[in-house]
């Protein structure tokens, strides 16, 4: 049997680190809808910043769409609360006058 030497305290870190480098890349990819193969082969966490920062921006444009729809639908429905309000006391109003309407007569 074949005994291989021990690695240094650095070597077993080295290895470590890349573990959870190739781990990073994995939840980054899985985050970002990538596969492994589309990254270059050499990422650097530089790149993966960049890539994030990226990101953030698109989703903070996209963000801020959607907060003017909401916005325009919010102020929309107000509008139509108050314009149904307003053809309530109109119709009842009307009804009203039909009912006494059909009373006297």
């Amino acid at each position: 049997m074949q005994s291989y030497p021990k690695m240094s305290e650095k070597e077993e870190m080295d290895e470590d680190l890349k573990e959870m480098w190739e781990k990073a890349i994995e939840k980054f990819c899985k985050a970002n809808k990538l596969e492994r193969k589309e990254l270059k082969q050499n990422i650097t966490p530089k790149d993966v910043i960049e890539r994030l920062d990226d990101n953030k921006k698109r989703e903070e444009k996209a963000a801020a769409k959607y907060a003017t729809a909401k916005d325009i639908f919010g102020k929309t429905m107000a509008c139509l609360e108050i314009i149904g309000g307003i053809a309530m006391q109109g119709v009842s109003v009307v009804c009203l006058l039909a009912l006494r309407c059909v009373w006297y007569c």
